[in-house]
């Protein structure tokens, strides 16, 4: 089954990852320059879910995620060293 990232591949830039999401939880540079981005689509915590308006959690203080007990969903987008996508997975 094709995802609708998979049709993005090569297309969408981390420019545009960024303003279409907001701001990633986290970025990594790997070894080989490419880049590691992630946004968290939602928390599950002590069975409840917090679905968030843009559908991706970003950097914010006034959304608490320390909790021990809860369970995320996360989008990871790998960028070429041209920042256009070249992979991605979701959790």
């Amino acid at each position: 089954m094709t995802s609708a990232w998979d049709n993005r591949i090569g297309q969408l830039t981390y420019s545009e990852a960024v303003e279409e999401l907001g701001q990633p939880v986290a970025v990594e540079t790997l070894p080989d320059g490419q880049m590691l981005a992630k946004w968290i689509s939602h928390y599950s915590m002590n069975g409840n879910t917090v679905d968030l308006d843009n559908g991706y959690y970003t950097r914010s203080p006034s959304f608490n995620v320390s909790r021990l007990d809860a369970q995320e969903s996360r989008l990871c987008l790998k960028f070429d060293t041209n920042n256009v996508l070249v992979d991605w997975d979701k959790d």
